[in-house]
C-alpha cells in the first residue's frame, strides 16, 4: 500500500482514473463543524471543483480516500505527481490510454 504525503504538499496532483488537477487551498465548511474541503482546478477539463479533504460528516468520496489504482496499488485518490517516479507514470499513461 502507498499512502502519499499529507495535505502539506500544495501542487499537481493525479486522479487514480488519469486525471490531473492543481490543489488551489483547503477551506473549512460553511457549516463550521471542522469539515475540510480542497478547492482545486481540473488541468484536463479546465473546471474548479471542491471535494471533502478527508471522510466527514458527510460521507462523502474524499481526496484521501484510498483506493486501488489502475496498476493494482493502492494509493489516494488524489495522489501528488512528485510521488510517482516516471516509470509508474508511464506505466499508469499506457494504461489510462487503453481504457
Amino acid at each position: 500500500m502507498v499512502v502519499c504525503s499529507d495535505m502539506q504538499d500544495y501542487g499537481r496532483y493525479i486522479h487514480y482514473k488519469g486525471g490531473r488537477y492543481l490543489l488551489l487551498l483547503i477551506a473549512e465548511t460553511h457549516n463550521h463543524n471542522g469539515d475540510l474541503d480542497v478547492v482545486y482546478v481540473s488541468l484536463t477539463y479546465g473546471k474548479y471543483c471542491t471535494r471533502c479533504l478527508y471522510r466527514d460528516s458527510r460521507n462523502e468520496d474524499a481526496w484521501t480516500d484510498l483506493v486501488e489504482w489502475p496498476d493494482g496499488v493502492n494509493r489516494q485518490r488524489f495522489c501528488p505527481e512528485s510521488e510517482l517516479s516516471q516509470i509508474e507514470l508511464a506505466n499508469l499513461s499506457r494504461i489510462w490510454s487503453v481504457a
